[in-house]
């Protein structure tokens, strides 16, 4: 039998992969149109496709719609149990994608602090019982640039990374301006995660599309932590969930 598609299926952009052994993931694509995903999911021949979605409802709707009578969709949920303790009152409402970050660290049994740059930037923190400390929610790159240009027409947003430390346009401004923000974000985020641990985590994750725009070398960590980039990890997660489903 083919292998299933895993799906993370956000808010600007959706990425697609294999699961692999052992809970790992094989990246296939990313993208912001949904007309190629649809193409390639039922191309792909797979064994059925594993969805984690804060997708808006009608864009959920047009992928159920394409792959009825095609290929079988799961949908992942936030649910309790999986050897972690969420601190939410109501599970429910935490995203399934900040869950499914916590659930693919979970195998290691260390202390972690996420960091998860995408629409929004969010942190969750887990001490290596399992119990789910809590996190933030920021506005995330592209999210703090469209708020500057909204309030003015003459501004816009740059797409390319600017040569330096400090911008000589305008645009570039914003975008420095912005990263830094990010930077700030992570810097603090790891202090909190500290503080509320009483000591560093034993690993600092850096995931979602605009990690790459935060500096992992600067962020403050304890002398044996470890600070990661996991550009996947959501997708990780949901293949961990896959196989606690029984579904691989």
């Amino acid at each position: 039998m083919s292998e299933p598609l895993l799906l993370e299926f956000g808010n600007t952009r959706w990425k697609l992969a294999r699961a692999a052994a052992q809970g790992t993931v094989e990246f296939i694509a990313v993208g912001s149109e949904i007309e190629p995903l649809l193409a390639y999911i039922q191309s792909a021949h797979a064994s059925y496709l594993a969805v984690a979605s804060v997708a808006r409802e009608e864009h959920l709707n047009h992928l159920r719609d394409a792959c009825s009578g095609r290929i079988d969709v799961h949908e992942a949920t936030v649910e309790v149990g999986y050897d972690i303790t969420l601190c939410y009152e109501d599970p429910s409402r935490l995203g399934v994608d900040r869950w499914l970050t916590l659930l693919g660290m979970r195998p290691a049994k260390e202390s972690v602090a996420i960091i998860d740059a995408g629409t929004a930037i969010t942190l969750d923190v887990m001490n290596a019982d399992g119990a789910h400390l809590g996190g933030w929610i920021a506005p995330g790159f592209r999210l703090m640039q469209e708020a500057l240009i909204q309030k003015s027409s003459r501004l816009r947003i740059s797409e390319q990374q600017p040569v330096g430390l400090l911008g000589t346009g305008t645009e570039a401004a914003i975008h420095l301006g912005c990263q830094a923000s990010l930077q700030g974000f992570a810097a603090e985020a790891v202090m909190a995660a500290k503080e509320s641990l009483q000591e560093y985590p034993d690993r600092i994750i850096l995931t979602g599309g605009d990690a790459k725009l935060i500096n992992k070398k600067a962020l403050p960590h304890g002398p044996n932590g470890v600070v990661e980039k996991r550009p996947h990890l959501v997708l990780e997660g949901l293949a961990q969930w896959v196989t606690f489903q029984g579904l691989s």
